[in-house]
């Protein structure tokens, strides 16, 4: 018997230098103020603005880490398609007390990037959903010590500041809430490969 390793997604973790993740939080958190409020819940943020709060080019050294995170996961996963891909758009995001992200996804994106401008010890964790439903023959929780590619149904990620999270973007995934007075400050970039 034997079975063939099929379906598996890669979720890249990269913490950028203590340098870089200052230098990022020194300039968005002070521009925080301009973002739009959100009166159900959900996050503020930029993204349905016509212009950011930040520019690319204010944050070159970031950029320059999720390029050589692409690299690293172009290289590791051997896709064509991620090594072209470069970062066709991005946003900022910050979560006060009661805010979250219900689960969606960024689309066809080869690959989508949340990046940790800051986050307290009792912001809410990040939750990646397994593509595939298991739901239809398991119930319940895994015990931690028989996990594997082949059995988990979510991931969470604890938010930590200057760390990069990358996947790919039609990953389903989502933010829950922080407890009381929980900061949380993200900017999501989306990378694509345009000439496919």
């Amino acid at each position: 018997m034997k079975i063939v390793d099929a379906f598996r997604v890669g979720i890249l973790t990269y913490n950028v230098s203590n340098k870089i993740a200052n230098d990022i939080e020194n300039l968005v958190v002070p521009r925080l103020n301009f973002l739009n409020s959100n009166i159900d819940g959900l996050v503020n943020t930029d993204y349905h603005e016509n212009s950011r709060i930040i520019n690319l080019d204010e944050i070159p050294e970031l950029v320059n880490e999720i390029y050589k995170c692409k690299d690293f996961y172009n290289k590791t996963l051997n896709s064509y398609h991620v090594d072209k891909s470069f970062i066709t758009h991005y946003w900022v995001q910050d979560y006060k007390n009661n805010h979250h992200h219900p689960r969606h996804n960024h689309g066809k994106s080869e690959l989508s990037v949340v990046y940790w401008v800051r986050a307290s010890e009792n912001a809410g964790v990040i939750k990646f959903h397994n593509p595939i439903s298991y739901n239809h023959f398991m119930y319940g929780n895994v015990d931690i010590d028989k996990k594997n590619s082949y059995n988990t149904i979510d991931v969470n990620i604890k938010p930590q500041k200057g760390t990069i999270l990358m996947f790919p973007g039609p990953l389903d995934h989502e933010v829950f809430k922080g407890s009381k007075d929980s900061i949380r400050t993200t900017i999501a970039f989306n990378l694509d490969n345009c000439c496919r």
